[in-house]
């Protein structure tokens, strides 16, 4: 369960407060956000201030399916919803993450691939991309702990 103000949310779905769709945010996340590349998934992450994100979430995602890799938008709808179950089934681990670090995050998963998988198949680099991703979050904030060291 996750908790926002004084709600319980279950922690396996995906609203619309947690999804990313802001242009100011989702510009500043492909010009300066850092990249997890795991084939056929790409993760663009950008750490963010509590007052700059919008809703009650820790992390805000937006899941997208290339029109030049995928042809066919039954196939990217197809690949979008797998990502979405994915992301779905496996952000808890996330949530438990950035509680522990005190981090805000958004988030762009893009499925690169030329070819369908199934969601086994993407189970397997998803999980990949998330444990790099995880250890980004670690070194966050260690990098932030080091840099209030600096100051004092």
């Amino acid at each position: 369960m996750l908790i926002r103000g004084n709600e319980t949310v279950s922690s396996f779905t995906f609203g619309k407060e947690e999804r990313l769709n802001n242009d100011k945010i989702i510009a500043r996340l492909y010009q300066s956000g850092i990249v997890v590349s795991k084939y056929p998934i790409r993760i663009n992450y950008l750490f963010l201030k509590p007052d700059e994100m919008r809703g009650p979430f820790r992390a805000q995602v937006l899941i997208n399916a290339s029109k030049r890799k995928l042809k066919k938008a039954v196939s990217r709808n197809r690949m979008k919803r797998i990502l979405r179950e994915l992301y779905r089934h496996k952000k808890s681990l996330l949530y438990d993450q950035l509680q522990k670090k005190n981090a805000h995050m958004v988030l762009s998963v893009v499925y690169g691939g030329t070819h369908l998988l199934d969601y086994w198949e993407m189970d397997r680099v998803f999980e990949k991309a998330f444990r790099v991703l995880f250890q980004a979050i670690e070194k966050y904030e260690v990098e932030a702990e080091s840099a209030e060291g600096k100051t004092d």
